[in-house]
């Protein structure tokens, strides 16, 4: 994965993640784009786009203008944590095992697809987000469209053992189940990297393929991991705050009268 993949992941990753924990508040300005890229020692590039992957999740709104800016949404707390949360039940379904598995065999099998993919195969690949383009809040849409960009991603690789695998792969329980239970916020990040794989084998870039792919199971892996302590997180903003413990009132301070 590039420099300039990781830095931009990592924008994302961070900023996101300080709206889950509650740092970054609904209804907050964020700094400047040039105070971000200098905070984070960055290009502005780079904030750009983490900036317009976080309005497409809805946990920011661009204002255009002299008075404009990047500013949080009402929602954007609750959304930020789903977008973990909806993650950490799958460690029960080995999601582990298969994040392991895909880093291992996914890249490879995008720079095959950027070598060897046919016309049928590009456009399968772009109505498999087109589906996510048109229906993105549909569950049912989701879980067939990944199925469809990761099966038509083994045919184009023309290997046959790929091509036997991992369309069973991803009809196993893990697979559907992640697919299944993933949130907006994971729907959303699937059709943004999903797209950017297809971009790179239809203009038949392997290098940038194995990138993209690398960094969409590297997302996928940073917010599994961190899943946890965001749940966390929710758990005790959930929990009734307590007060101060009632303390029992002295005596005021005074002269002791002495008995008449």
């Amino acid at each position: 994965m590039t420099a300039s993949h990781r830095i931009f992941e990592g924008v994302l990753q961070d900023l996101r993640l300080a709206i889950a924990r509650g740092r970054i508040g609904p209804g907050e300005r964020l700094p400047t784009e040039r105070a971000l890229a200098q905070q984070f020692r960055v290009s502005r590039g780079s904030v750009r786009e983490a900036i317009r992957i976080l309005e497409l999740f809805g946990l920011v709104t661009v204002k255009r203008g002299r008075s404009g800016g990047v500013v949080t949404t009402p929602h954007c707390t609750e959304i930020a944590r789903d977008s973990f949360a909806s993650l950490q039940p799958l460690g029960r379904h080995g999601f582990q095992h298969s994040l392991e598995f895909r880093r291992i065999v996914e890249p490879k099998v995008a720079e095959l697809a950027a070598l060897r993919a046919t016309e049928d195969h590009l456009n399968t690949l772009h109505k498999s987000i087109r589906m996510l383009e048109e229906h993105p809040d549909s569950a049912d849409v989701f879980v067939e469209s990944n199925r469809l960009f990761h099966q038509t991603l083994a045919l184009a690789s023309g290997n046959p053992y790929v091509q036997g695998f991992l369309p069973e792969f991803f009809a196993t329980e893990v697979m559907a189940h992640a697919a299944g239970t993933a949130g907006p916020v994971q729907r959303s990040l699937a059709r943004f990297f999903h797209g950017k794989i297809t971009d790179a084998v239809a203009r038949r870039d392997v290098k940038e393929a194995a990138v993209w792919m690398e960094a969409h199971l590297s997302q996928l892996e940073s917010d599994f991991l961190r899943s946890a302590e965001v749940a966390g997180v929710e758990d005790v903003a959930a929990r009734p705050t307590r007060g101060p413990r009632a303390r029992p009132a002295r005596p005021r301070a005074g002269r002791r009268r002495s008995p008449r």
